[in-house]
């Protein structure tokens, strides 16, 4: 298993408090055990037994919502959040555990730390909810191992063909329908693989086209197009920002399209749900509609 670079860094703060921990439990076995067991408590404290019950909720939490935080951490990874709405998951994860279980020590002393209890929730809600919907748009990828094979052999044809001659390139046209405006562009994205599919078209798109819209439709042209199997991703950039635009759990908020139509309501569409052929010296047509 690889880590990305931001959750080795979030999980190795986050294990950097363990030791807090070992040592908060070891003071309430002192407190409730009467001194019998664990640390000396500090001289004088002596706790009725719903402080006590406060103290012991507060380690428990922290425990527990530590290892949660870890593997929130993990889990981020793979999900389809942009970078910032992952970055807001991660801090809130271990920030709700510090806040709950700090929120149960203090309010042993003062009604006034309940507060922190309400806080630390929020941040465990805001954490669990984008890295559940982070989950459920991800594409599936059960299906990758069992293709590599094909795509090795696609990848040994073609190499085989460039040598005897390269194939005559084919042409694509991408007729977009249901355009709500006139205003911006309609950018068409084609995609060889299923790397950066379908919204990291700048890193991953083997070709782009951007047109203006007219009377609710568009019309992308990709020409010298190699033979073989393609997607496209569609996007209306109403603000002619050259990038789909999406809220903060990743979902587009302007009008999107994928090839084949294969557009879930969910999630994120797949490549291979999408991917169509182009075959040489030939022009292959995909008939796509917006949805916003």
């Amino acid at each position: 298993m690889t880590l990305s670079r931001p959750a080795r860094l979030m999980s190795g703060l986050t294990l950097l408090t363990v030791p807090t921990i070992v040592y908060g439990g070891l003071t309430v076995l002192a407190v409730v055990t009467g001194n019998a067991h664990g640390l000396a408590p500090a001289a004088g404290l002596a706790l009725t037994p719903l402080q006590q019950s406060l103290f012991r909720a507060g380690h428990a939490h922290a425990g527990a919502l530590v290892i949660l935080s870890l593997v929130l951490q993990v889990l981020l990874d793979a999900t389809t959040l942009r970078e910032p709405s992952r970055w807001v998951a991660r801090v809130t994860a271990p920030a709700g555990a510090v806040l709950l279980s700090g929120g149960f020590f203090g309010l042993a002393f003062a009604p006034g730390f309940a507060a922190l209890l309400w806080l630390g929730a929020a941040c465990l809600v805001v954490t669990v909810v984008l890295t559940g919907a982070g989950l459920v748009r991800a594409p599936s990828v059960a299906s990758a191992g069992a293709r590599a094979p094909v795509s090795a052999a696609v990848a040994a044809a073609l190499l085989v063909a460039s040598g005897a001659g390269a194939a005559e390139p084919g042409r694509l046209e991408v007729v977009v329908s249901g355009v709500s405006a006139a205003k911006g562009l309609v950018g068409c994205a084609l995609f060889s693989s299923k790397a950066g599919f379908p919204l990291d078209s700048k890193k991953h798109a083997a070709a782009q086209v951007r047109v203006a819209p007219a009377g609710g439709s568009a019309t992308c042209v990709f020409e010298n197009v190699a033979p073989g199997e393609y997607a496209v991703a569609v996007v209306h950039d109403t603000n002619d920002n050259g990038q789909a635009d999406t809220n903060f759990l990743g979902m587009p908020t302007e009008g999107v399209g994928v090839s084949n139509n294969a557009l879930p309501r969910m999630s994120s569409p797949s490549f291979e749900a999408c991917r169509f052929p182009v075959s040489a010296g030939q022009t292959t047509k995909q008939a796509i509609t917006l949805r916003y």
